[in-house]
């Protein structure tokens, strides 16, 4: 009833965006995944709490922080097979953070302007 009644409002889609972020995890809730309410956003991203879990690594049982993360496509806006590759691409994302880190910069990478060369 609340999704159909957003959905029919101009004025509410004239002012929202096509992309949610909710962070719940600063709460300290601990583990599991979030709920996005009802809106007119077509892709919601709900973070969770980062906790520490039994992951197997390599053959042996090892403790990992384990984020959760809860994400939510609308399939009338996105088709699944991006949904699923866009998730997928996200995690491996997080899970390999170097992959996404801006170099370093050191004293010989900086750039001074308005020098003669």
């Amino acid at each position: 009833m609340m999704y159909a009644v957003l959905a029919r409002s101009v004025r509410l889609r004239r002012l929202t965006g096509t992309v949610a972020v909710t962070a719940v995890g600063m709460f300290g809730a601990g583990g599991g995944f979030g709920i996005a309410p009802p809106s007119l956003m077509p892709l919601q991203v709900v973070i969770g709490g980062a906790t520490p879990r039994p992951r197997a690594v390599d053959g042996r049982i090892e403790v990992r922080d384990v984020l959760d993360l809860t994400v939510t496509f609308d399939h009338n806006v996105i088709d699944g097979a991006p949904a699923a590759r866009f998730v997928a691409k996200l995690r491996q994302f997080i899970e390999d953070a170097e992959a996404v880190r801006a170099p370093a910069v050191g004293p010989s990478d900086r750039h001074t302007t308005g020098t003669a060369e």
